[in-house]
């Protein structure tokens, strides 16, 4: 799942696949893996800087996180792991993780 998130989907067209792309490699790696196997989602990255030092905003990063999430848990992911390359993307990824 790494840069399965709508920012870096956008570029490809698939930005509105995010959910259901994350749960079918969620459900992938759970068929593959068995029922006793821990399930981790690849979180980010995003490809894009946040502000101060880039354009996208700290609240759309965490929106595009939380659908990638949303897509991972509803294909069965017990666990994520941060991929996004620093602490000012680790916040939302957080946040977005949190809320659900």
């Amino acid at each position: 799942t790494f840069g399965a998130n709508p920012i870096k989907l956008a570029g490809y067209g698939l930005a509105s696949e995010t959910e259901s792309l994350n749960a079918a490699a969620a459900r992938l790696a759970r068929s593959a893996g068995g029922e006793h196997t821990v399930i981790l989602g690849a979180i980010g990255p995003l490809g894009v800087r946040l502000e101060p030092f880039g354009e996208l905003a700290t609240s759309e990063a965490e929106a595009a996180f939380g659908r990638q999430v949303d897509g991972l848990l509803a294909g069965g992911m017990l666990r994520e792991m941060e991929v996004t390359g620093g602490m000012p993307k680790v916040r939302p990824w957080l946040a977005a993780r949190a809320s659900r």
